[in-house]
């Protein structure tokens, strides 16, 4: 089997040789892709990267919008409520009259049906 091997080495110091040489240019247009393709890629990244931010910016402010038109709402109903306990205060007799007539306007409107 030596024999065999010695009589092959040529033949696999040039395959060797070969594979070395396609290797280092394998790895050389690895390495040039990324090179070329790395501004693409940084601005694709830099471009998410302000969308998402821009999104954060408009969910947050949509957010603090909610929340204030939501105290509005609830300032609204307490004022309204107070307004009605102090009507319904100042003048049950009024407030029991209107009470019973929408009833009776109601109860007509449904019976109709």
């Amino acid at each position: 089997m030596s024999n065999l091997s010695n009589d092959n080495s040529p033949l696999v110091g040039a395959v060797s040789r070969t594979v070395d040489q396609l290797q280092g240019n394998a790895h050389h247009a690895i390495d040039s892709a990324a090179r070329s393709v790395a501004p693409a890629v940084q601005n694709a990244s830099s471009g998410a990267h302000h969308a998402v931010d821009a999104i954060a910016g408009a969910t947050n402010h949509a957010a603090a919008s909610i929340g204030a038109r939501g105290e509005q709402l609830h300032d609204v109903q307490v004022r309204m409520t107070e307004t009605c306990l102090r009507q319904v205060r100042e003048h049950p007799m009024a407030t029991l009259g209107v009470a019973v007539a929408l009833g009776a306007v109601l109860g007509w409107s449904l019976r109709s049906r």
